[in-house]
């Protein structure tokens, strides 16, 4: 499934691998730098494909998901910038 495709590619991007996936699934392009669209002949990134109208990709965005933890991680990383 996609949990194990996603533990594959990041373990083969810690070793510096290129990784070049072909997939019709949306959730896929979390996993992913860029994305060709076939159908439409573009090389874009995963937010132009997300935002563009004329392709068929939805992706279901759900708010909150570990809030406190990358909270956390966000106060500490600028926390520790900060004269």
């Amino acid at each position: 499934g996609e949990l194990a495709l996603a533990a594959t590619v990041r373990r083969l991007r810690e070793r510096g691998v290129t990784v070049v996936l072909i997939a019709q699934r949306a959730g896929v392009m979390a996993l992913v730098d860029k994305v060709m669209v076939l159908k439409a002949g573009a090389v874009e990134s995963r937010a132009q494909v997300l935002d563009n109208p004329a392709h068929n990709h939805r992706v279901a965005v759900s708010g909150g998901v570990m809030a406190a933890e990358c909270g956390a991680l966000m106060r500490a990383f600028f926390e520790a910038r900060r004269p």
